[in-house]
C-alpha cells in the first residue's frame, strides 16, 4: 500500500494507478487507503518532471506532529522534487 495516484492535470487515471508524462509541470493528485479508516487526501502536488525520468509518490506519517504528507521522488536520483498535503490523521 502507498500513495494512490487519482489524477495527473486535472483529468483522473483509471485504476492503474500509473502514467506516462510529457517533460514540463504537472499538477497530481494523491490520496492514502487507510485500512482502519478510510481515505487521506485527496492532496495536489506540483512538479516539474524531465525527460526520461521516473517518478514515484510517496505517503508518510510524521510522529512527532501527528499528520500524514505526501512526496514525489525521481526513481533514478532520490531526489524529493515535490512534498506537501500535511493532512490530520
Amino acid at each position: 500500500m502507498g500513495a494512490q495516484l487519482v489524477a495527473i492535470d486535472g483529468e483522473k487515471l483509471s485504476s492503474e494507478n500509473a502514467a506516462y508524462i510529457l517533460p514540463g509541470k504537472h499538477t497530481i493528485k494523491l490520496v492514502y487507503h487507510r485500512p482502519s479508516d478510510g481515505f487521506v487526501g485527496p492532496v495536489e502536488l506540483q512538479f516539474e518532471a524531465e525527460a526520461g525520468h521516473e517518478y514515484i509518490a510517496k505517503w508518510h506519517y510524521s510522529w512527532s506532529k501527528s499528520y500524514y504528507y505526501f512526496s514525489i521522488e525521481n526513481a533514478q536520483t532520490g531526489k524529493v522534487v515535490a512534498i506537501g498535503g500535511e493532512t490530520p490523521p
